[in-house]
Order: C-alpha cells, then sequence, then structure tokens
C-alpha cells in the first residue's frame, strides 16, 4: 500500500475491521496504537503477530487476540506465553474470562 495509506489511522482502521490480519500492512506507528491493535485482534486473534513489541507483551491486547483465536498466544511477548493465568485461558478456550475486577468478561467475548 502507498505509504500514506499505511499511515492512515482511518482507513487501517477500517481495513483491520474487515480483515485483522490487514495490521501487517500498517504503518509502524499504527501497528502501536493501542486503538487499532484491538480493533485488529478482535477481528483476527492472529494479527497479534504484526503488533508492536511493546502490545505483544500487553495482557489485554493478549487476552483479546487469544479469545478470538486461541493459538495467537504464540505471538504473545513478555513472559506472556508461559504465564500460567493466560495459558489456562488459552485451555479454557477465552471464554468468559474474569477481568481484573473481577467481572465477567462482556458477552460480546464469550
Amino acid at each position: 500500500a502507498a505509504d500514506h495509506l499505511r499511515d492512515d489511522r482511518e482507513i487501517v482502521t477500517a481495513a483491520v475491521k474487515f480483515d485483522g490480519l490487514a495490521l501487517e500492512f500498517a504503518s509502524s506507528a499504527l501497528r502501536a496504537d493501542r486503538d487499532v491493535v484491538l480493533v485488529a485482534v478482535r477481528q483476527h486473534g492472529c494479527a497479534l503477530e504484526f503488533a508492536s513489541e511493546a502490545l505483544r507483551a500487553e495482557r489485554e491486547i493478549v487476552r483479546e487476540a487469544v479469545n478470538r483465536t486461541p493459538k495467537a498466544i504464540t505471538f504473545a511477548l513478555g513472559g506472556l506465553q508461559d504465564d500460567e493465568d493466560m495459558l489456562e485461558f488459552v485451555r479454557e478456550g477465552g471464554v468468559g474470562y474474569k477481568t481484573g475486577a473481577g467481572d465477567v468478561a462482556p458477552a460480546t467475548l464469550r
């Protein structure tokens, strides 16, 4: 894609909403944009592979990715691949996990 399109937040967000794996073609700045990455991993968990290293190590981002596509755990960083809570979440298929506040995740994530 043309460089100006790869850095256009509105265009990239629309693209990853349709196909999360389109994150691969986003600029590095947008691959590090938490909101854009969340949209991408909620559409296809394996979009985590194309997120910035910092976001690949962020628990909430990884949970969202794994909730959509359990094998996305392979793209997690920061020790999350070996984190017992995260591994249990993967084994459970990612549904109905507890949030940090102890509430059950929204129905859209089940």
